[in-house]
């Protein structure tokens, strides 16, 4: 097929499976892919994940991610927005119709990144602290990766962080917090597993 033969093609059908969590896409040149909302997300082209992934870093705990919603941008490409908040990820027919292609290299090739990750780091668990509003400003970031040991709880997270200085331990108050882990309403007591997402918000 020639480039300019490639750049014409487009999609003739996309549905989002979220039972299945797959995205199902089919090209105006017969090619037909079923990919994991995982894959996508991971592989997302948004600024973000690349320069994660140039700094050696693995996007982790995305098995149980979902798309909400897929949102045209003009004639050429969609943007997927996923439930754990990442929405700049602009795909391009052309990015799809890669990712489709390349489908089973790159898959085997993370699923064989995750497995190393986890053999090197048995006995402890990633996960992803998430800042809402008033304590963006305060802390001066929005998100944060941390690994923990095993059985840990949120409680653990919130002493661990109290510890970077007086600004965190004013800030990060349970008593002043809202606390959701994996978008579900939670306390301090939960106990944290590898790939959760623990979200804090300020009371209002």
């Amino acid at each position: 097929m020639s480039e300019q033969q490639e750049d014409n093609v487009h999609p003739t059908h996309i549905a989002v499976h979220q039972k299945s969590r797959q995205f199902e896409i089919h090209f105006s040149d017969g090619s037909e892919f079923n990919m994991p909302f995982e894959y996508l997300r991971v592989f997302s082209p948004s600024a973000e994940v690349r320069v994660a992934k140039k700094r050696g870093e693995l996007i982790l705990g995305k098995d149980r991610v979902n798309i909400d919603s897929v949102e045209p941008m003009g004639s050429y490409a969609v943007r997927l927005l996923f439930d754990d908040g990442h929405d700049t990820g602009v795909y391009s027919w052309k990015t799809l119709k890669e990712l489709g292609d390349n489908f089973e290299a790159n898959w085997s090739a993370y699923q064989q990144q995750l497995a190393d990750f986890h053999n090197n780091n048995q006995g402890e668990n990633a996960i992803t602290v998430l800042f809402f509003i008033g304590l963006v400003d305060a802390l001066g970031l929005e998100k944060l990766e941390m690994i923990l040991p095993d059985n840990q709880r949120v409680a653990d997270v919130i002493q661990q962080l109290t510890e970077k200085g007086e600004e965190w331990k004013e800030a990060l108050d349970p008593d002043r917090l809202t606390i959701t882990v994996n978008k579900q309403f939670s306390t301090p007591d939960q106990k944290l597993f590898n790939g959760d997402e623990v979200a804090f918000v300020p009371k209002a």
